[in-house]
């Protein structure tokens, strides 16, 4: 019997703090590609800390301070896609202001939803293409679990 998997993208830090603990948290994810997926998505904050100083000034400037114990290489949390911001609809939402509106650069924006942090990190890895396929391992299951979201619920049905 193959394993069980759920679907998953890496994330670099500090942008999975801002997705699910910041005061203004991120709702939207730039990317250089549109998905058409939509449902849940585990995160995974990257190993990788290629712009992580960049990033951290840039969410001090918008009073948006992030700790400095961030965890790399973890599964972290889970969101739902609910949409893709493609071309003018970035600009659009950018002058309207939805919320989270300061994080969007395009030039396309995967939008989440529903947003929650695992209580106990899981160390993964994979890619950033959306959605990579993660294990579904049996610590990943109990977080996954405790996460009261329809997102949630979804992964647990299809076990």
């Amino acid at each position: 019997m193959s394993q069980k998997t759920v679907p998953a993208i890496v994330i670099l830090q500090p942008w999975p703090w801002a997705i699910f603990h910041a005061p203004d948290r991120k709702r939207h994810e730039n990317r250089s590609r549109s998905t058409s997926y939509r449902g849940p998505l585990v995160v995974v904050a990257g190993k990788g800390r290629r712009s992580l100083n960049a990033a951290t000034m840039w969410l001090q400037q918008h009073r948006q301070p992030c700790p400095e114990d961030l965890p790399f290489g973890y599964a972290v949390g889970l969101v739902e896609v609910t949409g893709c911001l493609t071309g003018a609809e970035v600009g659009r939402a950018i002058e309207r202001r939805v919320p989270g509106w300061r994080y969007i650069e395009g030039p396309y924006c995967h939008v989440y939803a529903n947003a929650v942090a695992f209580k106990k990190p899981i160390p993964a890895s994979g890619n950033q293409a959306i959605p990579f396929r993660l294990p579904l391992t049996a610590e990943l299951i109990e977080q996954i679990r405790q996460v009261p979201t329809k997102a949630a619920r979804q992964v647990m049905e299809g076990l």
